[in-house]
């Protein structure tokens, strides 16, 4: 697939992140610290949520905008329009993560409140 502008911004930026993850689960690991890094993450998890968010943002609006080959015909533009919804769909939950993600790192008593409402809400309690 061929990105031009700014769809071609958010495939790299979509890469970069994706390889930053990797880095980083992979140094954790063989340094050792992967079950601190764990723990910090399950204690904290607004940075993780953040950087999920980006990531995710970002390859959503790659698939809104779309590549080149997907305005070529009509036919094109046309099958590209579920790859449209699903970028749509997964900017929006992106945007709830991300959200999520800056609560929990400034407001971490307010995250622990709705996210106890929101779990409660649907999980019923005798399902545990």
């Amino acid at each position: 697939m061929t990105y031009r502008g700014f769809a071609a911004i958010m495939s790299g930026l979509t890469l970069v992140l994706s390889g930053v993850a990797l880095i980083a689960v992979s140094v954790l690991g063989f340094a050792g610290l992967s079950s601190f890094a764990l723990s910090v993450i399950k204690g904290r998890p607004g940075i993780l949520l953040i950087f999920l968010g980006r990531l995710g943002s970002a390859f959503s609006l790659q698939q809104i905008i779309g590549s080149e080959e997907a305005e070529n015909t009509v036919w094109a533009m046309i099958s590209s329009i579920p790859g449209r919804i699903f970028g749509l769909i997964l900017l929006l939950i992106s945007i709830v993560l991300a959200m999520a993600g800056i609560i929990e790192v400034f407001l971490p008593e307010t995250f622990q409140h709705l996210y106890q409402n929101i779990f409660s809400q649907l999980i019923p309690p005798d399902f545990l």
